[in-house]
């Protein structure tokens, strides 16, 4: 038998002029069409001007094209006396071996007063722009036959990686998972020299206004402050409220998301310093004093602040809410009339509708007899941020007037000596505050709280409540690798052997991470010098007055004349005197029995719990003996 006929494999033989540009190389299954084949038009020039716009594809004829076919030699006699008849059919192909011509009617030959020089179908490779082309070839526009798409509609698709759960297992073990890899180029400099990482851009501009600065709080700013020498003297005073940034401050995220959020990458000596501010006073105050009033002020959403909580077990981890579900029955909880209605979001905590500051609950409610150790949680729905705002990516400021109204210092609450009573949270819709309210609370809040944050920026309504910590920052190449969790299933969330290894309490996708030694980021000794600054700090009676009176500078002064006076002779670097308040800093941390280690250490929380156990248990022996 002869070879079999292939009508399509014909028709293209014997059709040179049909336009397959739209189709593929191929006929439509073998990818995009890279050259450019004659086919028709509707104008001598449309066909350069298309590549000139960076088209890939043509578009079919607009509707106004005239029949019978446009004759471009209007200057050419005789006029209008040009006999159509055999061009009856407008885009019919016409006989003889005129290869050449662009469509049906026979074109002469270039003439300056006829057209401007031009190739009507360039047998050229066909640009793909990497910028979005022109209208009418926009990918916004309707995907007709592939026109107006930059792939084709049909071909081969490229290969997808398998799922989660049917992926290699052997080669994903924890210990075939080495974070010591090469050095890379771009975070040193010719000679060795580290260079960190620089801070991110934001991507939109504030739409709120950022206020200035009391006169209440400027007064109480440029006040006295009175140094206590014992911790009796400390403890006549409210406990310092110490509010904590997380990102850039504690830890970094890999990622600005929820999946980031779970598996953040520590600071060092992260849980040598949560265990120094959450422990309490020495064992002779009975009522067993907190040494400071931990609070976390984050402006990341509520169920990212949570989990990165969780996941650095600053709360118990089985307490962490589930993300908001927009679809599920909202709880009854009291709030104003200005909040009008609940805008959907994926934080437990709705943000407000409008900008104007309302009064929403706190994500998390704390229960200090079930271990929680911080005063209070802030996170983005409490800030009063306008919609714009909350949703988009600019630079918030963290007014401290909010968490002082939650601390109910506006609030006169006294005891019987004529001492301010404790402060305890309030939970419910607050009215306006009257004039001696903000007063007190500001004067309150001034005296009594720091604000640990690598942004100045963020305390500008508080200028002088900000203790100034530099910013932990990891390159990308240095951040360490997300451990395999092994799951029965890809939905499943029990604990894996590898995590309940770590600690049985904690869910298999809430861990924390660090940066290897092999990098510059693993040696931060920053939360060391913190501590030796709090335990300064934390004797002041006022310390904002403290702050703007140069009390940190006069502290890093005195770091420097130890240095000097013990290398004599010798240069004394930043770095030294940096040297000097860590050492300052590890030796407090020693005297109040806080073992001090670089690496992390997620069972510090159990161990501040057990502490205060055992000292009320000898204060109450010590007790029972007194009586006796």
């Amino acid at each position: 038998m002869g070879k079999e006929y292939n009508r399509r494999r014909d028709e293209r033989r014997e059709l040179p002029y049909e336009d397959r540009r739209g189709q593929g190389s191929g006929g439509g299954q073998r990818g995009d069409a890279v050259y450019a084949e004659q086919g028709y038009g509707y104008g001598q020039s449309q066909g350069w001007q298309d590549w000139q716009a960076g088209a890939t594809r043509p578009y079919p004829p607009p509707s106004f094209a005239p029949s019978p076919p446009f004759f471009p030699k209007q200057a050419a006699p005789p006029f209008g006396a040009f006999d159509w008849g055999p061009f009856s059919q407008t885009y019919a192909p016409q006989p003889g071996p005129s290869n050449w011509q662009a469509w049906g009617p026979p074109i002469p030959p270039f003439q300056p007063y006829n057209d401007a020089p031009f190739v009507p179908a360039p047998a050229q490779p066909f640009f793909h722009p990497s910028v979005p082309t022109q209208a009418p070839f926009s990918p916004s526009a309707p995907d007709q036959n592939g026109w107006h798409s930059t792939t084709p509609r049909y071909g081969p698709q490229p290969p997808r990686s398998p799922a989660r759960g049917r992926r290699d297992d052997a080669r994903r073990q924890e210990g075939d998972r080495p974070d010591d890899r090469a050095p890379i180029s771009y975070a040193y400099t010719g000679d060795g020299t580290y260079v960190p990482p620089a801070r991110r851009e934001r991507l939109h501009r504030r739409e709120g206004p950022v206020y200035p600065p009391t006169q209440t709080y400027l007064d109480a700013a440029n006040g006295e402050s009175e140094t206590f020498e014992t911790e009796e003297q400390v403890g006549t005073k409210e406990p310092v409220v110490l509010i904590l940034d997380l990102n850039n401050t504690l830890l970094v995220r890999g990622e600005r998301n929820a999946a980031g959020s779970k598996t953040p990458v520590v600071r060092p000596y992260l849980a040598t310093f949560l265990e120094y501010i959450c422990s309490t006073t020495g064992p002779d105050l009975v009522s067993g004093k907190p040494r400071f009033q931990p609070i976390i002020y984050s402006s990341a959403r509520s169920y990212n602040v949570l989990s990165m909580l969780a996941a650095i077990n600053l709360i118990p981890p089985s307490r962490v809410p589930p993300p908001f579900d927009p679809k599920a029955p909202l709880p009854p909880s009291p709030i104003a009339e200005k909040y009008r209605a609940l805008s959907p979001s994926r934080s437990p905590t709705p943000p407000p509708r409008h900008g104007d500051y309302v009064y929403v609950q706190a994500p998390y409610k704390l229960e200090p007899s079930e271990g929680d150790v911080l005063k209070l949680v802030f996170t983005r729905e409490m800030m009063g941020l306008s919609p714009m705002d909350y949703h988009g990516d600019v630079e918030t400021v963290k007014d401290l007037a909010k968490v002082w109204e939650r601390l109910g210092w506006a609030e006169e609450r006294g005891s019987k000596d004529g001492r301010r009573g404790s402060a305890t949270s309030r939970d419910g819709v607050g009215e306006a505050l009257s004039p001696e309210e903000v007063a007190r609370r500001d004067e309150m809040g001034a005296q009594r709280t720091l604000l640990l944050d690598d942004e100045a920026g963020k305390a500008a309504q508080q200028p002088y409540s900000h203790l100034p910590i530099p910013p932990y920052l990891v390159h990308q190449g240095h951040m360490p690798r997300t451990p395999f969790i092994r799951r029965n299933s890809r939905s499943s969330r029990s604990p894996s052997p590898i995590s309940s290894s770590i600690d049985p309490d904690i869910s298999s996708y809430l861990r924390a991470l660090e940066v290897h030694d092999n990098h510059p980021p693993a040696w931060d000794d920053a939360l060391l010098r913190s501590v030796w600054e709090l335990e300064n700090l934390r004797r002041e009676s006022n310390v904002a007055a403290a702050i703007k009176s140069g009390f940190l500078q006069r502290i890093r002064d005195d770091a420097r004349e130890a240095v000097e006076k013990a290398e004599e002779g010798q240069q004394v670097t930043e770095e030294m005197v940096d040297a000097e308040l860590a050492k300052r800093g590890r030796m407090v941390c020693e005297r109040l029995g806080i073992e001090v280690n670089r690496k992390w250490d997620r069972r510090w929380r159990q161990r501040v719990l057990q502490r205060r156990e055992d000292m009320l248990a000898r204060a109450e022996r010590a007790a029972e003996t007194a009586a006796e």
